[in-house]
């Protein structure tokens, strides 16, 4: 069973970060149980923080990956087909022996799913922006200012937040010494 150290550490975060293997399967590569790796997560928050920068990467490699991927099919690509023809050998009948090979290239055109796939992702995207920038910026977020020019309301809007959370709240009248 591994220790934990910083090369237990290192290595953890690169089977993480470089490959697409289960929690399961990094605990087997460094010989140590899902139960000791979710333990020294908890435990240890300098491995955590690790743990989770290693799999931010690999989302982040995925996802160009992803993208690279659409890009191609975006703009077509072309595709390399390779036919070989064999005969039987004048030497050995069993055997076979390469005759010609036959390399033909294929142009393959962007399919309209694949743009209209790309078009809806970029439409719901703006449209999110648009709602978080619309709640950011909504009225319920913006402070009010309220200027209260005489002692009796500047009174009344003190005790406003008690009458609310206070069901057995009473009104009181603006006492005497009342300095606002």
């Amino acid at each position: 069973m591994a220790k934990y150290t910083p090369e237990t550490v290192e290595k953890i975060c690169i089977l993480i970060s470089e490959d697409y293997l289960s929690i399961a399967n990094v605990c087997d590569a460094v010989e140590i149980s899902r139960e000791t790796f979710y333990e020294w997560k908890k435990n240890k928050p300098e491995f955590a923080q690790a743990v989770e920068e290693a799999i931010e990467e690999r989302q982040e490699r995925l996802y160009r990956l992803a993208r690279n991927a659409m890009r191609r099919k975006m703009e077509g690509y072309t595709q390399k087909i390779v036919k070989k023809k064999y005969i039987p050998s004048p030497l050995d009948p069993e055997e076979m022996e390469l005759k010609e090979i036959i390399v033909t290239e294929k142009h393959c055109e962007p399919k309209a799913s694949d743009i209209a796939h790309i078009l809806k992702m970029e439409r719901e995207e703006r449209r999110e922006k648009a709602e978080k920038e619309e709640k950011e910026n909504s009225p319920s977020r913006r402070p009010i200012i309220v200027e209260v020019v005489d002692k009796e309301t500047k009174w009344e809007m003190e005790q406003l937040p008690r009458r609310l959370n206070d069901p057995n709240y009473v009104y009181q009248p603006m006492p005497d010494d009342y300095e606002g």
